[in-house]
């Protein structure tokens, strides 16, 4: 009687536990979700000089300009509209952070080429997507553009066949050492150390 008192007990205990942990996972999904309210709109940092007036709904869209672990101080960075009107512009900060505020949309951020410093050179400008309650960031690549390097077919196919050949072997050679060790041993698991 005592242990169907007991198994019952704890069968219920079980079930009050899964059920709380049930309830708590519920919970946690709904304080995961989007705000109701709109989040205020971000001011420019002082080093971004908007060129039209901030949108009421600006979203901030920042970077660093590193070219190689020197960091380019007063460098314009500017943002067009898919017109290509500019819509933003800011100068890099002695960090080389920049941040601008603009409106959700399409952009393209370019560097003004004529503000880096001598022998510094921007692959191309980016565009990106700017949405509200998204990091958006812009990196930039600097120096020459890198391509691929062309490799022909016959040393593609010499490689790839010392690699198979060479993977073969390591293969080959497992083999012949556990065929040694079950000969002499007649062990084929060694999880046991038997």
């Amino acid at each position: 009687m005592k242990r169907q008192t007991l198994a019952t007990l704890s069968r219920l205990l079980a079930f009050a536990l899964l059920t709380f942990f049930a309830l708590l996972s519920l919970a946690g999904t709904a304080s995961a979700q989007e705000p109701t309210t709109s989040p205020t709109p971000p001011t420019p940092t002082a080093s971004a000089t908007p060129t039209a007036p901030v949108p009421d709904n600006a979203v901030p869209v920042s970077g660093n300009l590193n070219n190689g672990g020197t960091r380019l101080e007063g460098v314009t960075v500017r943002a067009l509209d898919t017109s290509g009107t500019e819509v933003a512009t800011g100068e890099s900060a002695s960090n080389g952070r920049w941040e601008l505020a603009v409106a959700p949309g399409t952009y393209t951020f370019e560097i003004v080429a004529d503000t880096l410093p001598d022998g510094v050179s921007v692959q191309a400008a980016v565009e990106r997507e700017v949405v509200a309650g998204r990091a958006n960031t812009v990196i930039f690549s600097f120096g020459e553009v890198r391509t691929a390097s062309n490799v022909s077919f016959g040393e593609k196919l010499i490689r790839t066949t010392v690699d198979g050949l060479r993977f073969g072997l390591v293969i080959a050679i497992a083999g012949v050492g556990l065929s040694l060790i079950y000969g002499t041993t007649g062990l084929t698991n060694f999880a046991h150390g038997e």
